[in-house]
């Protein structure tokens, strides 16, 4: 196995740290753990991208409980081996923040902020969850804030798009302290180190920098200098109030007499999203540039080898070459054993799927939109068909084929301008793959799944304008299906990997784990799959065999034969593995 990183960098939504100094990063790849110098992905995460991260036993070890937020919530008792997702009172929004109060009379509160839904309220550990905005006019929660005085008052905070809220009774009501309708545009929020005693909390935004309250958040002022476009505040443990601001242009300042002057400590490309402390060890999330981190004097270091991009998907393109994308990763091409990105992440929205026209020509179905890169050039916005997010794609002769994510196929013949409607699944599922059919034939399967069943159903068209029939239907606990239409039609659905017979289907576990990809390998003549945890081979009349390759730490997320007999393997973060078979 030889491994090397796509690109350095990512994004660090969050962090949370334990009393020996093991942190935790809520990135946009999931969650990561380690100290500076050596980070390792968690796996089977449930949820793909981690928004936020809170331990709940921050006193003790490592193992103790961990939150995280993102598209849900999940909670940890284990350190992170196993998860659970929690029921959330039948909130959809994004989580956006976490918030944990110290245990009292063996309850355990716990907050979480969201995009749209206001604040949820846990008194389980975060094992259940109740909404809990009442006195709140804004539902965009953009940080949350439980004050050290637990034992003795239930006080928390909760800054919104609107303004900064109050609440005496640990999240049950809320009431607005400082109004930014009309007035700054808050984004950051820190209470003292010292708040039991100062009742110091600042507030920091663009343009207008900090905001002070020396009463506990009941009236505020803004201070006379500080920087601008703040989008986190870190209140430092010691004996002077220092305080850190993150920046969207990418600055950390440092300011040592609570607010009053600042120093610039450092500057970089990436937007500041987070800080963290532990001892004289100070940790910085950045959009893009991934982590920073200092151990004393205000000088900060990018961590160099920290892969954190969200690519989770390998394809190849005209002449051999590889590219590599995911939702929020974007687009990335290899060329000569170098990679640069063609489409940055999210500029056009989650990249979905994928089909390489020859000569370097891409279609790339987003969430949002259908994209055309000619060979050296710009992205350009194509007409796609209904109303429905692409997701996936394929090329069968001059015709192209399209699926979306309200269950539509569509197919535009050679030359034509129009999508024409081939098939509308009932139940509207997303379309989650297409493969033409290995032969001379004009075969197509459509890999559709339904999340509230959470089934998949692969449909098949045997000749060209033929009826289209199902021909398997399954469990799936994912909306990820593997399929190779090859001689032998293989197909993974969550743990379960299925092979076409004459007769119809079989299916077996290799090992309990996700399949992640099924491909055949022409140099070989072998069919090729792979789970989170493993690589599987299978000869022509022979039953499948484990290989002896080592997977990435955190689990495979793809795995791609391409000519030549080069084998090679997706990481979490964009770690790139080449395997070499005998």
């Amino acid at each position: 196995m030889m491994p090397h990183l796509i690109a350095p960098g990512g994004t660090v939504y969050d962090l949370a740290v334990d009393h020996a100094g093991h942190w935790w990063l809520a990135t946009e790849a999931g969650l990561w753990s380690g100290r500076p110098g050596h980070w390792e992905p968690v796996a089977d995460l449930p949820l793909p991208r981690v928004a936020a991260v809170a331990l709940l036993e921050p006193e003790r070890s490592v193992s103790a409980g961990l939150l995280i937020g993102g598209a849900g919530i999940a909670w940890s008792r284990d350190g992170g081996a196993t998860w659970v997702v929690a029921p959330t009172d039948g909130s959809d929004a994004p989580v956006t923040c976490l918030a944990v109060a110290p245990a009292r009379d063996g309850q355990r509160t716990v907050l979480a902020g969201t995009n749209g839904s206001g604040v949820l309220r846990s008194t389980d550990g975060g094992r259940s969850w109740r909404l809990s905005s009442a006195g709140l006019e804004e539902f965009v929660v953009l940080a949350l804030a439980v004050a050290p005085v637990w034992g003795r008052r239930e006080e928390v905070f909760a800054l919104t798009t609107g303004g900064l809220y109050r609440s005496p009774n640990g999240g049950r009501y809320w009431q607005r302290v400082l109004d930014c309708l009309d007035g700054p545009v808050l984004q950051a929020l820190a209470l003292s180190t010292s708040y039991a005693e100062d009742q110091v909390v600042y507030a920091g935004g663009e343009p207008t920098g900090v905001w002070r309250s020396d009463d506990g958040g009941r009236s505020w002022h803004a201070l006379a200098s500080g920087p601008g476009g703040i989008n986190c505040l870190l209140a430092l443990a010691g004996a002077t109030p220092t305080l850190l601001a993150g920046t969207v242009d990418g600055a950390i300042w440092r300011s040592a007499d609570g607010g009053a002057s600042w120093t610039r400590e450092v500057a970089q490309s990436g937007s500041i999203l987070t800080l963290g402390q532990h001892g004289n060890m100070l940790l910085a999330g950045a959009h893009g540039t991934g982590l920073l981190h200092s151990a004393g004097a205000g000088r900060w270091q990018v961590e160099p080898e920290l892969a954190l991009r969200d690519l989770t998907r390998l394809a190849q393109g005209g002449g051999g070459d590889l590219l590599a994308y995911g939702p929020g990763g974007g687009l990335w091409h290899e060329r000569g054993g170098s990679w640069r990105q063609l489409i940055p992440g999210d500029l056009h929205g989650p990249i979905a799927c994928l089909l390489a026209l020859g000569g370097g020509a891409l279609l790339i179905g987003t969430l949002r939109e259908l994209l055309a890169i000619a060979p050296a050039g710009e992205p350009a916005v194509l007409g796609a068909p209904g109303d429905a997010a692409v997701t996936a794609l394929a090329r069968q002769g001059a015709t192209l084929w399209l699926g979306d994510a309200g269950g539509r196929i569509w197919r535009r013949e050679g030359g034509a301008q129009r999508w024409e409607l081939e098939l509308a699944l009932a139940g509207a599922p997303v379309v989650v793959s297409l493969a033409a059919t290995a032969g001379t034939g004009a075969g197509l399967l459509a890999a559709a799944w339904f999340e509230r069943a959470s089934r998949i159903q692969l449909w098949r068209r045997e000749l060209r304008g033929g009826p289209w029939g199902l021909w398997l239907e399954a469990p799936s606990p994912w909306a990820r299906v593997a399929l190779s239409a090859g001689e032998l039609v293989l197909v993974g659905t969550g743990p379960q990997l299925w092979h076409s017979t004459g007769a119809g289907w079989e299916a077996r576990e290799l090992d309990g784990r996700p399949v992640v990809a099924v491909c055949r390998d022409l140099a070989r003549s072998t069919d090729l799959a792979a789970t989170t945890g493993a690589i599987y081979r299978r000869r022509e009349g022979l039953e499948w065999e484990r290989l002896p390759l080592a997977t990435p730490s955190g689990g495979l997320l793809d795995l791609l034969a391409l000519p030549g007999g080069r084998l090679v393997g997706l990481g979490r973060g964009g770690v790139l593995v080449e395997y070499e078979l005998l």
